[in-house]
């Protein structure tokens, strides 16, 4: 029994992590097309250039910058 309840233990974990990182990938791609929509004069006061904007909105959701995975987020 108490095998059965560890690996009920591990599949939870497993699915909660990979709902995580859906979610994740839900906030960055939300983040990215936010990015696209900026006008030149809101990306000068964040300090992005156009092309930075369009690159990094260019990106896949799934190609998710490493400090996004590390810094408070139990990856």
């Amino acid at each position: 029994m108490e095998q059965v309840l560890s690996h009920f233990s591990r599949v939870r974990i497993d699915w909660m992590r990979s709902v995580r990182l859906a979610a994740l990938w839900l906030d960055i791609w939300t983040e990215r097309r936010h990015l696209e929509q900026l006008d030149d004069h809101m990306l000068r006061d964040i300090g992005v250039s156009a092309a930075e904007a369009r690159a990094e909105a260019g990106r896949a959701a799934w190609d998710v910058p490493p400090q996004r995975l590390t810094i408070g987020s139990g990856w």
